[in-house]
């Protein structure tokens, strides 16, 4: 499938969208606040550091906007525009974001929050409360304790 029509698809969908909730006002929407956006259709940049941030500064340069400097600290390279509540968002994640990312990725799993349901041993979809080692290991961590 080619860019241009994968664009096309999107931009089609967009509309349909628009069309659909304007035909469907019994169909909720959360409400719009100024400073959060609530449709965001991003563009991430592939390649390496340098090849993201050129991305970014051109897209930057063709919709008259600045990098987005808040962002940086947290490795994100991007720019934005909105039209009333929703938003074109381009961004980049530098390489060093991607690696802290899986990093903190790679301790998944290994504290489950102890479960406080009226079953035994599982929640309301069945699934099973995390192990006794792992539940006192949580306690110990978590800045209050789970009542039994």
């Amino acid at each position: 499938m080619s860019a241009s029509t994968d664009r096309a698809k999107v931009i089609n969908g967009l509309r349909d969208l628009a069309d659909f909730l304007e035909t469907h006002p019994d169909i909720p929407i959360s409400p719009y606040k100024r400073t959060v956006p609530r449709v965001t259709l991003f563009y991430f940049a592939q390649g390496t550091d340098e090849q993201m941030r050129t991305d970014i500064d051109r897209i930057a340069s063709a919709l008259g906007t600045s990098i987005r400097r808040q962002d940086l600290k947290a490795g994100h390279y991007g720019t934005s525009i909105s039209f009333g509540p929703v938003t074109y968002d381009a961004v980049g994640i530098l390489a060093w974001a991607r690696a802290q990312y899986e990093a903190d990725r790679s301790y998944s799993g290994c504290i489950t929050p102890e479960r406080n349901d009226d079953s035994a041993g599982t929640d309301a979809f069945g699934i099973r409360s995390a192990p006794s080692h792992k539940r006192s290991l949580l306690t110990w961590l978590w800045p209050f304790r789970v009542r039994d």
